[in-house]
């Protein structure tokens, strides 16, 4: 009995985990959503979490469920330039009539700057993610191997070390 309420109780604390990144992967993705002409993103948001919440809750242990949210993020996050690429080039060709000129160069310039600007903070926050989340999804066992070397106290002849 106690192991099946520990089992509900660690398949609750993954499924809040993945909807917490499941929130800052769809802020990662919003200029994307923004840029659509939906006016209800609703369900989108909804598969978003579905798809973070579905890959924390089926981890094997709480370490992989972090990784894999993390790498979901940093994709997200990797993602970000083009959102905003394509959220500016909405904005552009929404609002700025196409015969004044310096309208248009000024809403080229201002869109290349934002894309600038998020692909940096988006390499460098999906990159920290993405290693973050591969350490911690595929990081290796926690052993020590002793090598010991024995050496003959009579002849001091070197031999080869074995594995302890």
């Amino acid at each position: 009995m106690l192991n099946v309420i520990l089992k509900v109780f660690q398949i609750s604390l993954k499924i809040v985990i993945g909807i917490i990144f499941s929130l800052g992967v769809f802020a990662a993705l919003t200029p994307l959503f923004a840029s659509f002409a939906i006016n209800e993103t609703g369900l989108i948001y909804y598969l978003v979490i579905l798809c973070v919440v579905v890959s924390a809750a089926t981890a094997p242990t709480f370490r992989r469920a972090f990784g894999r949210s993390f790498l979901l993020l940093g994709v997200a996050i990797f993602m970000l330039p083009i959102s905003t690429l394509v959220l500016s080039g909405t904005v552009v060709n929404e609002t700025i009539d196409t015969n004044d000129s310096a309208a248009v160069v000024g809403g080229v310039i201002a869109g290349g700057l934002m894309t600038m600007f998020a692909g940096f903070v988006g390499f460098f926050l999906g990159t920290v993610s993405l290693i973050l989340g591969l350490v911690l999804s595929l990081g290796g066992r926690r052993e020590v191997i002793i090598v010991e070397s024995r050496l003959s106290e009579t002849n001091k002849s070197r031999s080869e070390p074995t594995f302890k």
